[in-house]
């Protein structure tokens, strides 16, 4: 059995798993840690926040090129 007779549609949930995994485990990281070296602690500092659109368009994209 060759690579090309697997079906194509498992790689494309494997890839969303893979997504919404990084941006569940950004959220492992405490935000004191994240914080700790900020001037303040305002929210947009907060990179596990910014990590979810950039999940969502990857996502976005990913669905639009496959």
């Amino acid at each position: 059995m060759q690579a090309a007779d697997f079906p194509v549609w498992w790689a494309n949930v494997a890839a969303v798993i893979l997504f919404v995994g990084i941006a569940g485990a950004v959220f492992l990281v405490p935000r004191e840690e994240i914080l700790r070296d900020a001037p303040d602690q305002r929210w947009w500092r907060d990179y596990r926040l910014w990590a979810i659109p950039l999940v969502i368009v990857q996502l976005a994209l990913y669905a639009l090129f496959t």
